[in-house]
Order: structure tokens, then C-alpha cells, then sequence
């Protein structure tokens, strides 16, 4: 796996400037039209391209610090767009250095990175806690661009097709000299297709997409947390002329639990048991987010103590097990005794020695170093 830090040559730590200024000067130094028929820079530009991608987005910067690459790899195919789409959107918005790449790459007419890629589509989904750690599938409706049916997304009318562009001769772009670079520009007849229609589709107008509501089935992986992204590929819009979809992104929330909360993997609960548990000891079940488990108090313990419960956490979105379960076991005081408990409790209240004044001074004294010791730091 790759560390998309050390591909850029930035720290962790790097700004979002930083990070950019990096990705330009690399962008440029390994582009494909710079090194023509080197295939070693051209890997290199879509390595760097995709770690921009990925440390550029404060969304998916986050979940790359947490998780690694594994935050991406749910669904098939590469979770990266095109990198000439991320090279012409950086140098695009770039001022008037910008405007020097646009020249040179031919941004101003969509450039080499126009693909016919379908655009990328997100949907926001609300789960409780307990679906967020099992996992959770469901059937959603998508408003998106699709595939023209009638006309195959060709925009052509049935029978007809469509001819080849006279302008680019089916190439879609038109190359000319500029230096050391080559330049591509999508042709302005048939806007990159290579194609041109002469009898348009009647159903989508010679568009070749029609925007439907269509039903999508999401499978959220067990162990998401707040503002997770589960990418489903090839689920977002159709490109035009037939060109591939684009994907959809599902963004989640997590509600609050009225029992559990959570930290990353770990999960944290509190205990209330009866002051007699904690002086002879028990063992009770407790409940945990994949059921229950039998928790073992020793004799004499005290209360707010913190039992760890190793491996009974959330899944990890890896699949690399559990975090771990922590309960804080707390006494229960009671409010309302009855004459006979209250009359035992003073018997079992006279069984203890009273401590002299200036030992109760000491305790005390004892007492506050302990809370000091505690919060410390």
C-alpha cells in the first residue's frame, strides 16, 4: 500500500496549500504530454494524481488517517476519478497560472481529462448506532441521468447511427504543437465523441441520458461511524455519448445511544449494581452492542471502577476484529429503606472502629492528594 504523504513529499501534518503546491509542481514534472511514451511517469502521475484526490478532501483525509486505504476499497473498481480531471481542475483554479496550463493543456475546451465520465452523485443516509455497528442494507431512490433505452446513448434516432466527426476525424480531440508539450483540444464539432449526429433520438433529443428515478440497494459495511463515505461504483449518472457512470457516494450519521457511546472502536457503558455486589462480589450479565456478556466483580471492589470487556467492541470497517468494551460499575444508593433495613444497616455501621479527630484529619488530607493525584494533568 501506498502512503500518499511520502507520494506528495509532505508531512502529516501538511496544510491544505502545502499539500497543493506539492501536487502541482509533481503534476507537471511526471505529465503524460510532457513524457510522452514513458510509462513510468505516467504511473507516477496517477499515483500522485490519487493521493491529491484523497488528502486534498477533509472528509477523506480523515478517514485515511484513521483507516488507510481500506476507508475506499468497499465496491469494485478504483475509487479515483480521472487524474487529467483532477490535474485540470487544480491548474484551472489557479489564476493566471492557471491560465498559462490552459493553453498549453487546452483546458479552456475541456482538455484531455474530459473523459465522458458520468458525474459523481451523494446521498445522505441517518442510522442508529446499532446499524451503524452491524451493518446495515437498504433500498434507496437516485434521481440521475441513465442511458438513454431507445437510442442505446448514442443521442442518434434507432436505425440511423451516428457519422464520424469531419473535424477531428473521429478522434474527439485536435492536437497541436506547443513546445516541449503537446497539446489536445476537444474538438468544438462534436465536442470530444468523435461523432456527429445527423437525425437526433426523439426520446432524449439527441442528448443519449434521460433523467429517471431509479431504486439503488446500499450495503453499509459494519463498524461505519459519523460522516463515513461507502462508495457504491458505477451507481452515479451516466456519462453522455455512452460513456461510463459515475459512482455514488453514501454519506452517514450515527445517532446518539441511550446506553452505549463510542470512541473509534471502543465502546463505553455504566453499571449500576447494589452497594452488596461491589463488598462480595457477583457476576452479572451486561449488555454489549452484539448481545450480552458475563462480567466477574471481585470482592471488594470499589465503586467507578472500569472493567475492560477485551474484543466485545464494534466491528472494524477493515475487518481486522473488534475494539474493546469498557463498563464503569457504579454502586446504587438507595432512597427509600424500610425500618429493618435501616435498623441492619446501623448494626453493620457500629461494627466499624470511629476514627479519633486527627485521624479523620488525616484521612481527609489523604483523601484530597488522591483527587489531586487523579486529575493531575
Amino acid at each position: 500500500m501506498s502512503d500518499y504523504y511520502k507520494v506528495l513529499g509532505v508531512g502529516r501534518d501538511a496544510s491544505a496549500e502545502e499539500i497543493k503546491k506539492a501536487y502541482r509542481k509533481l503534476a507537471v514534472k511526471h505529465h503524460p504530454d510532457k513524457n510522452q511514451g514513458d510509462k513510468a511517469s505516467e504511473e507516477k502521475f496517477k499515483e500522485i494524481s490519487h493521493a491529491y484526490e484523497i488528502l486534498s478532501d477533509p472528509g477523506k483525509r480523515t478517514q485515511y488517517d484513521q483507516f488507510g486505504e481500506a476507508a475506499f476499497q468497499y465496491g469494485s473498481g478504483s475509487p479515483f476519478h480521472d487524474p487529467f480531471d483532477i490535474f485540470r481542475e487544480v491548474f484551472s483554479s489557479a489564476g493566471g497560472f492557471g491560465d498559462i496550463f490552459e493553453g498549453i493543456f487546452g483546458f479552456g475546451s475541456g482538455g484531455r481529462g474530459s473523459s465522458g465520465r458520468g458525474r459523481d452523485l451523494e446521498y445522505s443516509i441517518n442510522l442508529s448506532f446499532l446499524d451503524a455497528a452491524n451493518g446495515f442494507e437498504k433500498e434507496i431512490k437516485v434521481r440521475r441521468y441513465e442511458k438513454c433505452s431507445a437510442c442505446e446513448g448514442t443521442g442518434a434516432k434507432p436505425g440511423t447511427g451516428r457519422g464520424t466527426c469531419p473535424g477531428c476525424g473521429g478522434t474527439g480531440h485536435i492536437r497541436q504543437s506547443g513546445g516541449f508539450f503537446s497539446i489536445s483540444r476537444l474538438c468544438s464539432s462534436c465536442g470530444g465523441s468523435g461523432k456527429i449526429i445527423k437525425d437526433p433520438c426523439a426520446d432524449c433529443g439527441g442528448n443519449g441520458r434521460k433523467e429517471v428515478t431509479r431504486k439503488v440497494k446500499i450495503n453499509i459495511p459494519p463498524g461505519v461511524d459519523n460522516e463515513t463515505r461507502v462508495k457504491l461504483s458505477g451507481e452515479g449518472e451516466a456519462g453522455p455519448h455512452g460513456g461510463p457512470n459515475g459512482d455514488l457516494y453514501v454519506l452517514v450519521s450515527v445517532a446518539e445511544h441511550e446506553v452505549f457511546s463510542r470512541r473509534e472502536y471502543d465502546v463505553y457503558s455504566l453499571l449500576l449494581v447494589p452497594y452488596t455486589c461491589l463488598v462480595f462480589g457477583s457476576e452479572v450479565e451486561v449488555p454489549i452492542v452484539y448481545g450480552n456478556a458475563n462480567l466477574v466483580i471481585p470482592a471488594g471492589t470499589p465503586s467507578g471502577h472500569i472493567f475492560r470487556l477485551k474484543n466485545e467492541g464494534i466491528k472494524r470497517i477493515d475487518g481486522r476484529g473488534k475494539g474493546d468494551h469498557f463498563v464503569k460499575v457504579e454502586t446504587n444508593i438507595p432512597k427509600n429503606l424500610n425500618s429493618k433495613q435501616k435498623k441492619l444497616l446501623k448494626e453493620f455501621e457500629s461494627t466499624f472502629e470511629k476514627p479519633e479527630k486527627t485521624g479523620a484529619k488525616k484521612n481527609k488530607a489523604g483523601l484530597a492528594d488522591k483527587f489531586k493525584q487523579a486529575f493531575k494533568g
